[in-house]
């Protein structure tokens, strides 16, 4: 009698609510319930990483997202001018008169973080695409201390530098990286002054 009542027990446990015998999972259902779970745990690590990877264009430097690209614009004015220039053998500080120049608009930007010996930043600026360019000053500086100029003609600290002027939806574009060029050297930052101004209303 103990025998059948624990056999009695044993059947009740295993069958189901209703009273039915459970029935046997399939290998191909357990596949798929393996490849859903698969799936989801890849779609969440994707999210995940999607978030934490810094878009495009906050790599390149910039700002903001400037949309679609649309072109990529010549860099038909000067970039790292000098800052003086000589008339009638006396040095002007072209510089200045530039920054003060009427109907003008300067656009200033210095890279967030010095650039290590051998190693480059990108530093990005946004204007209104229909922005005309007219000149570029860069500078730059030791961590810490003044910014001196960077031109064709000079630049201590060195440092170089790759344009790229791009037209954007949202936007002119202009991506500069600087490079620290020698292997051993103190970190340096970048800047950059560019002088542009609105299309004139006819």
């Amino acid at each position: 009698m103990a025998m059948n009542g624990a056999l009695t027990s044993l059947r009740d446990a295993v069958l189901r609510p209703d009273g039915s015998a459970p029935t046997r999972t399939s290998f191909r259902t357990l596949w798929w319930r393996g490849a859903f779970v698969v799936a989801g745990i890849a779609a969440t690590w994707f999210v995940f990483s999607s978030l934490m990877t810094p878009p495009w264009w906050a790599q390149s430097g910039l700002p903001a997202d400037p949309g679609n690209f649309v072109a990529r614009l010549p860099v038909d004015y000067p970039f790292c001018a000098d800052w003086s220039v000589s008339e009638n053998g006396v040095m002007h500080d072209q510089m200045m008169a530039d920054l003060k120049r009427p109907g003008v608009q300067v656009t200033t930007a210095t890279t967030a973080d010095a650039v290590p010996a051998g190693g480059r930043t990108n530093l990005g600026l946004l204007l209104p695409r229909s922005a005309k360019i007219l000149k570029v000053y860069c500078a730059s500086a030791a961590d810490q201390s003044a910014m001196l100029e960077c031109s064709g003609a000079r630049c201590s600290p060195p440092m170089s530098t790759l344009v790229e002027d791009n037209d954007h939806r949202r936007g002119r574009a202009l991506i500069v990286t600087f490079l620290n060029p020698l292997a051993s050297a103190p970190p340096v930052r970048g800047h950059l002054w560019v002088i542009w101004q609105k299309p004139q209303k006819s």
